[in-house]
């Protein structure tokens, strides 16, 4: 009939480049979770609130 079905190797082992530790998914977190952050700092600045007067149990 055809052949039997290989099961994929581990991510382990089909990564390669510079960021073989981290996951396509670790990098798209990582840089939504910055945008966030820089949105955030944005639009403090925009209503005059700076870093040093947030409660920093404010921010998460």
């Amino acid at each position: 009939m055809g052949k039997p079905r290989v099961p994929r190797p581990p991510d382990i082992l089909r990564k390669s480049g510079p960021h073989k530790d981290r996951s396509k998914y670790d990098r798209k977190r990582e840089r939504a979770s910055e945008r966030r952050e820089r949105a955030r700092s944005e639009a403090d600045a925009a209503h005059g609130v700076t870093d040093e007067e947030q409660d920093p149990e404010d921010r998460d």
